[in-house]
């Protein structure tokens, strides 16, 4: 009865040392990064920089860079987006290769596949760009982008939705991408000035330890 005694006693520290440790783990998997800051931008969870990294148990996907007092996400890869404003629900972004003046085709472009399986963020628009060997006139549905056309080729921005099957025959996809605003009925003359603006990218439902 004794060593009974001893079994069960054992047992039940064995049970409480158990339960104490997935308490622990489940506080550290879940805890918060520490608030800090890049430049004039407060960084808060989910959020975090990479030198945290070791420290936040957060999705990859909410990793920030600081690069010249600039805060940069990584995301749609391999295109970079710096960060001018965080709240509770989403971000602002800008396209960094777009504000800094480099008016160049992206070197990499999202696909509406990728697009459906990211649920970190959503998206308010897509946009896509398109080159021409003719030019298109009375369409509202053609933003040009004078920067990136030439003499014998045009490049215009058209609805992300638009597909390819409605494109004018002269013209050919080159890339995806998110934008802010929506293209068709846009009167702006050209479109680079638009890419060059911010836009919001709303927390999405997929990742459920933000």
């Amino acid at each position: 009865m004794k060593h009974l005694s001893s079994s069960l006693f054992l047992l039940s520290w064995l049970l409480i040392l158990s339960l104490v440790e997935q308490t622990f783990c489940l506080h550290l998997n879940n805890r918060e990064c520490p608030q800090s800051s890049c430049g004039n931008l407060e960084i808060k969870h989910p959020f975090y920089l990479k030198s945290q990294k070791s420290r936040c148990t957060t999705h990859s996907q909410y990793q920030l860079n600081c690069e010249g007092n600039r805060a940069t996400l990584q995301i749609f890869e391999p295109e970079k987006y710096i960060v001018t404003k965080i709240d509770s629900y989403g971000i602002n972004v800008v396209s960094a290769r777009f504000a800094e003046g480099s008016c160049t085709v992206p070197t990499g472009s999202l696909s509406f596949s990728s697009v459906l399986k990211e649920t970190n963020y959503l998206l308010s628009n897509l946009g896509s760009l398109v080159k021409c060997r003719e030019l298109i006139s009375n369409n509202s549905m053609y933003l040009p982008v004078g920067c990136m056309s030439t003499n014998d080729s045009f490049v215009y921005l058209v609805d992300g939705a638009y597909q390819v099957r409605y494109l004018e025959p002269s013209c050919f996809y080159l890339a995806l991408l998110p934008l802010g605003f929506e293209v068709s009925g846009n009167t702006t003359g050209d479109a680079f000035k638009l890419l060059q603006e911010e836009f919001t990218l709303y927390f999405g439902d997929g990742d459920t330890n933000r």
